[in-house]
């Protein structure tokens, strides 16, 4: 697993992990990842999420979430991602 697939994971992870109180969608305004690298083994991972940062928009907000894939048998991470998502009402 690597480059595209890990990407998508990032996104999906994020969505069913967080959410803004008072708003009705969610959108995924882009991703840019650092260090994206085929795990050399993968046989269990994880993904920690970290906020970034919080902006309030005139009718939402604005989100980035740190996303980073690790894989047990590696000591660095599969790939950081810091995902961007506009949420509205």
């Amino acid at each position: 697993m690597h480059g595209y697939l890990s990407r998508s994971l990032c996104t999906a992870l994020m969505m069913d992990c967080v959410a803004v109180a008072g708003t009705s969608m969610a959108i995924n305004y882009g991703v840019d990842v650092r260090g994206s690298q085929r795990p050399s083994q993968w046989a269990r991972g994880s993904a920690p999420l970290c906020a970034a940062s919080l902006e309030r928009l005139e009718r939402g907000a604005q989100a980035v979430i740190r996303v980073t894939v690790e894989a047990d048998a590696q000591a660095k991470p599969v790939c950081v991602a810091d995902v961007v998502v506009r949420y509205g009402t």
